[in-house]
């Protein structure tokens, strides 16, 4: 179960593979959450960039992101 406090979830990290528009993500967000996301559908990967940050979403196939490490 996540934490509810954002004390608590703060510096933890999320990776969502297949994120879609990123709403998910944008909660996590809220909740304090580092948030990262994969979506290889460039439509959807847009809107998520829109609502978490252009930086936060790599659009393509997680072989190919940044996030392997």
């Amino acid at each position: 179960m996540l934490a509810l406090s954002k004390k608590e979830n703060l510096n933890k990290r999320v990776l969502d593979v297949g994120c879609s528009n990123g709403i998910l993500l944008h909660h996590l967000q809220k909740m304090g959450f580092d948030v990262f996301g994969v979506e290889v559908d460039p439509h959807s990967s847009k809107m998520a960039k829109n609502i978490v940050g252009d930086d936060k979403i790599f659009t393509g196939f997680l072989s190919d992101s940044p996030y392997l490490d």
